[in-house]
């Protein structure tokens, strides 16, 4: 659906607010262009964003949007949060390049809409 790159706390307040893609499951992945596992699990994750119907990914390149990333308390890359329902709190977070663990947790967040 979207893969959006973002560049500012308020960028990102935005997309949390539902003003543009309503009740879509928001993935924000926490990132940096050093980080080795982020590297490896970059590609597929822009895809499920392109791709998954009802997922909005948001990636947050930790050096670019240091706001961002302090605001979320993030202390570890890839940190991966959810959100639904136009809500500003994360409804999830887990840390950690495991890929099963994030199309899993996309599932059930899907899932529990229906």
């Amino acid at each position: 659906m979207v893969f959006k790159v973002v560049e500012s706390l308020e960028e990102y307040k935005k997309f949390l607010s539902g003003e543009e893609y309503g009740d879509n499951l928001i993935l924000a992945y926490f990132t940096a262009t050093w980080c080795g596992p982020c590297k490896l699990v970059s590609p597929v994750i822009q895809r499920i964003g392109e791709e998954k119907e009802s997922v909005v990914v948001l990636k947050v390149d930790v050096d670019v949007c240091e706001e961002v990333s302090n605001e979320c308390k993030i202390d570890c890359m890839p940190t991966f949060l959810f959100y639904k329902n136009k809500n500003p709190e994360p409804i999830h977070r887990f840390s950690g390049a495991d890929l099963d663990m994030l199309v899993q947790n996309i599932n059930n967040f899907l899932e529990s809409d229906n």
